[in-house]
């Protein structure tokens, strides 16, 4: 069956443990030293790396003390314990199975912290495929190409003359998503430290270039603007169905 096997732990900055080193884990493991020298301090921390029932760890109790004030300030930053598992044959031939990959590791290290995150590194790095920039590209294209038509007048019910702010701010966004389609056309890959923070800066901008002028200058103008403030399109007053009347004999 196919299982996952703790290889060794370590623990740091907890109680008088600074660091403990790695420690391996053998079906039989035996922990030998002097009273309070560390012995159950290691298990606890072991234990609260993932117990049964959730038990956080305390940094005001748990993080040496003669460090606390100088120098915790953020329990994401401090590691408490790291455990080192290893993917054992038949999971790992399941796994070449399933992801018809040669790049599967044989031993991942997780590592919890005291703000209770947890990190996962394999060994040999697992390495994610490219990401290529061509779906964001066909979205900002499609994004340029619609938005010079959200508020065309349809046939038949004209609607008032340009709106100067309403042309700035097509203008600007239209600006704006070229930027963002020039600095994404030269990437290999979305997921690369340049495309991570292309997308990053597009999530953070987009709704402060868009939705708030975009709502003021809907409600300037009112009935004649063919979208709403969501985005999607508007029916006229006069393409709403009436709805029907019934006379009552």
């Amino acid at each position: 069956m196919p299982s996952l096997r703790v290889t060794q732990f370590r623990v740091l900055n907890y109680r008088n443990i600074d660091d403990s080193g790695w420690i391996p884990i053998e079906r039989v493991t035996a922990l030998v030293g002097r009273n309070e020298s560390g012995k159950t301090a290691l298990l606890k921390a072991l234990h609260k790396f993932n117990p049964a029932i959730a038990e956080p760890y305390l940094p005001q109790r748990e993080f040496p003390r003669d460090r606390f004030a100088r120098e915790f300030k953020n329990g994401k930053d401090w590691p408490v314990c790291q455990v080192e598992f290893e993917v054992d044959d038949a999971l790992r031939a399941q796994l070449l199975t399933e992801y018809k990959s040669d790049q599967l590791p044989t031993h991942f290290t997780c590592t919890r912290y005291y703000d209770g995150h947890l990190t996962v590194e394999f060994s040999p790095q697992v390495m994610e495929a490219p990401l290529a920039p061509d779906a964001l590209l066909q979205a900002l294209r499609r994004f340029t190409t619609g938005l010079a038509d959200a508020f065309t007048p349809r046939a038949g019910n004209p609607a008032p003359g340009p709106v100067p702010e309403l042309q700035a701010l097509k203008r600007t966004l239209i600006e704006w998503a070229v930027e963002i389609e020039s600095e994404a056309r030269p990437l290999q890959s979305l997921r690369s430290e340049e495309g991570l923070a292309l997308l990053a800066g597009v999530v953070e901008e987009a709704p402060k270039l868009s939705a708030p002028p975009a709502a003021e200058l809907l409600e300037q103008l009112g009935p004649s603007s063919s979208i709403n403030s969501s985005g999607t399109p508007t029916p006229r007053a006069s393409e709403r169905s009436m709805p029907c009347s019934s006379t009552r004999g």
